[in-house]
């Protein structure tokens, strides 16, 4: 799975701007795995949210950038039984 991350993220970064037509649907599939029971999935979402955040300053998505933060920060402590 760590492969699968590492290739989406630099696939990401190499489209640079080109990307931002995508980003809504990206952000909602992140968000998506950032609600699973697996806590590896949680930590693949968020590393991905850390690798691709350089591509949405650029395309200027600080809105989703706020968004994410802001569900990152609402799962920070949160468990799963």
């Amino acid at each position: 799975n760590q492969v699968m991350l590492s290739g989406f993220a630099m696939v990401i970064n190499k489209m640079g701007t080109r990307v931002r037509p995508y980003l809504p649907q990206i952000g909602g599939t992140i968000k998506w795995r950032l609600n699973n029971k697996d806590a590896r999935v949680r930590q693949q979402s968020a590393d991905l949210i850390s690798r691709i955040a350089k591509v949405m300053q650029d395309c200027q998505e600080e809105q989703l950038m706020c968004h994410m933060g802001v569900v990152l920060y609402e799962y920070l402590g949160e468990e799963y039984p």
